[in-house]
């Protein structure tokens, strides 16, 4: 998608305002205020709101594709998750909305997947762990940051502290390696 840095703006806004209120109840208005440029110039970008509303789609499916190919293909899904999930914070810390709005399309949040880990994370995992519940704290765990992090203003501390808390829960369930 090749867009300029006013329709960047407009974009974002829209996802602003379409992840608060909704497609529906969502205004041209209140999208050009945020962005700060007019109406008309809104209008002479996206043409309507739905157009508008199609093109945040469009850039939400772009930055969640190249979320995707971002992160590393590491032998321990505990690596890569951690990895994906820096690599969301900084995309909503980059446009606030974006996973709310993505949501809108989706409808509900679907089921707990299986538990991905990889075989060496099973290995290193300590005894006492069981793995299916450790992988039901880390969905709810991550979930509750994004939430968290939703229109934040201060989204570098909690992606910090997030990394803290995944160092921590990484040393009290792994075993040492030597």
């Amino acid at each position: 998608m090749n867009i300029t840095q006013s329709q960047l703006n407009i974009i974002k806004a829209g996802l602003i305002v379409f992840s608060q209120l909704g497609k529906s109840k969502a205004s041209m208005a209140k999208i050009a205020n945020i962005a700060k440029v007019s109406k008309p110039l809104l209008f002479h970008h996206f043409g309507s709101k739905e157009k508008l509303y199609k093109a945040c789609l469009q850039f939400t499916n772009e930055q969640l594709q190249n979320l995707k190919q971002s992160t590393s293909s590491s032998h321990s899904f505990i690596l890569m998750l951690k990895e994906i999930q820096i690599a969301k914070f900084n995309l909503e810390k980059t446009y606030p909305g974006i996973f709310k709005f993505a949501l809108l399309e989706q409808g509900k949040i679907p089921p707990i997947p299986p538990t991905p880990f990889t075989t060496h994370d099973l290995k290193r995992m300590k005894k006492s762990i069981n793995p299916n519940q450790f992988w039901r704290m880390l969905y709810y765990l991550s979930l509750g940051y994004q939430a968290a992090l939703d229109h934040q203003e201060q989204a570098d501390g909690l992606i910090q502290d997030y990394q803290q808390t995944f160092e921590m829960i990484e040393n009290l369930v792994f075993a040492k390696e030597e």
